[in-house]
């Protein structure tokens, strides 16, 4: 399966999510839908009219999202989400007996799991990586995410490198903020899964994405 380009949606309602995904589902393979963005947490099966493969995920504050409740209901939230979604998102820091729950669920809706570990200080040595990848692999996920900020180019080849320890599409790499923004590009065609953009002028849902437009071009270009 060829790489997939994702738009991040993080929009304020899940109208304007909708509305929004509909203005570039043509460029898009996948949407990431952030829920700790909305302001109402209502109407989400209304979601389910994008007509792209979706992943979903809610952030939590202390990994650099907006989700400030705590880990029952964004667990309680993700599920009410996995019967129109192809995929969800969760963070590897979470405690071991939801991220069990989440397995346990998503395997019976038949959605892939992510597991994710974000740095937003630093990149972890190759070794390290390869470790949290494995744990998460481990742990159940049928894919694991790892992004991490990066301080030199250096840090961007380390995080690259670990790409060619895994099977095509079970690691998802980025280095985040402008000194990572070429891993946005290169990681799809080392084996990652995917890449995530940010739609028009809506936020960026991670530091240095590029935008859906571009990347579009981009993908063109490299023949992903």
């Amino acid at each position: 399966m060829p790489p997939m380009l994702c738009g991040c949606l993080t929009s304020k309602s899940v109208e304007q999510m909708v509305a929004l995904a509909k203005m570039v589902e043509d460029k898009v393979d996948v949407f990431e839908v952030r829920l700790d963005y909305l302001e109402k947490l209502k109407h989400l099966k209304k979601l389910s009219e994008i007509n792209k493969p979706l992943i979903v995920t809610c952030m939590p504050k202390w990994e650099g999202g907006r989700f400030e409740l705590g880990e029952d209901e964004r667990l309680k939230l993700l599920s009410l989400c996995l019967e129109f979604s192809e995929y969800v998102t969760y963070e590897l820091r979470s405690k071991k007996t939801s991220i069990e729950k989440l397995v346990q669920q998503a395997s019976q809706e038949g959605v892939k799991l992510i597991l994710a570990s974000h740095d937003f200080e630093r990149t972890p040595s190759p070794k390290e990586i390869c470790e949290t990848v494995d744990c998460s692999l481990d742990l159940g996920a049928d894919i694991a995410k790892v992004a991490y900020h990066p301080k030199t180019h250096s840090d961007v080849v380390d995080l690259l490198s670990v790409l060619n320890h895994y099977p095509k599409g079970k690691v998802i790499a980025l280095s985040m903020g402008a000194v990572g923004r070429i891993s946005r590009i290169l990681a799809p065609s080392l084996g990652s899964p995917l890449t995530y953009a940010k739609i028009g002028g809506s936020q960026a849902a991670g530091q240095g994405q590029y935008d859906v437009e571009e990347l579009a071009e981009i993908r063109k270009l490299l023949r992903w």
